[in-house]
């Protein structure tokens, strides 16, 4: 019903990251003993997340992001307690999966965001970006703040060459980045936020929204209509905003801290207006991003229901 009303519907560990493929095939990234650090696993739903099947289950590693550029083909990025990050691949649905990569990051990636544009072309972002063209047997640095003062950890690409990263500043409190070449250059946007950016997503090249906020008790909605050349303000909230994502272009929806979802409407006049947002102060699972009709939810959660 448009996210009016949410329900539990299964249980399945301490979960950290949803991804669906379909309405009914979707995965979920699961801390199985958070407390004790005994490793993660990937699960697989075939019926809508009413039951869920361990694919792969690693006790030293700990799965933070997964990504499908088409329902076959899929990527999972994780992390061991050393600086080492690895790359898992499957291309049969996520009925298997093998190691496609092992990459030693400085600095140690606290967690990374994945994102792929096709089969053989995706980023991660750990504060730096880092960008692959064989479908993730090799990883080549593309961003890194010399400076010391960007630390970007989302992206959205909405073509295969344009694509803007969020994420913090030292200076001015958030970053937006954006690049024209597929990821080889990037140049920095002004913003006029002063929280910490935590997702992007942009409906089409020039039209986007970011979120983030203080993790606590301030939070903010930014838009664009120019590819960036202007971010306005466009909501705010006493809550901190972790995610946005649009199914389509005149329906939203951003999600924070205490459970709340706001939510983006106007499928009558086509026009934008900060005043369609309505929240629900609901706990939520959540999309993001979208490609090719796919969409990932994330959430972070003690009891990890689904």
């Amino acid at each position: 019903n448009g996210g009016s009303t949410w329900s539990t519907i299964a249980s399945a560990g301490s979960s950290y990251e949803i991804y669906f493929t379909s309405a009914d095939t979707g995965f979920s990234i699961i801390d199985e003993t958070p407390a004790t650090n005994n490793g993660s696993s990937i699960k697989k739903t075939t019926d809508g997340g009413l039951t869920w099947n361990e694919k792969l289950f690693d006790s030293t590693l700990y799965f933070r992001s997964l990504f499908f550029p088409n329902p076959d083909i899929g990527f999972a990025l994780c992390k061991d307690f050393s600086n080492t990050t690895y790359t898992y691949k499957t291309i049969d649905a996520g009925e298997n999966w093998f190691l496609q990569s092992t990459n030693t990051m400085t600095p140690y990636p606290p967690w990374s965001t994945l994102f792929f544009t096709d089969s053989s072309t995706g980023y991660f972002a750990n504060g730096e970006i880092f960008k692959t063209v064989d479908g993730g047997q090799n990883w080549t640095k593309v961003f890194f703040d010399i400076t010391g003062d960007a630390y970007l950890e989302s992206f959205h690409f909405p073509s295969a060459t344009v694509g803007y990263a969020v994420g913090s500043s030292l200076t001015t409190g958030s970053a937006i980045y954006k690049t024209t070449d597929a990821g080889q250059t990037w140049l920095p946007q002004t913003t006029p936020d002063v929280n910490p950016l935590n997702s992007v997503f942009f409906i089409n090249n020039n039209t986007g929204y970011a979120v983030g906020g203080d993790g606590q008790v301030s939070g903010s909605v930014i838009k664009t209509v120019d590819g960036g050349s202007n971010w306005i303000l466009d909501t705010t909230q006493t809550t901190s905003f972790n995610s946005v994502f649009f199914p389509i272009s005149t329906i939203g929806y951003a999600v924070g801290t205490n459970g709340i979802i706001i939510k983006y409407s106007d499928t009558t006049t086509g026009s934008e207006d900060a005043n369609s947002f309505i929240s629900y102060n609901k706990p939520s699972v959540f999309p993001n991003p979208s490609n090719n009709g796919t969409f990932r939810v994330s959430e972070y959660r003690d009891e990890g229901n689904i």
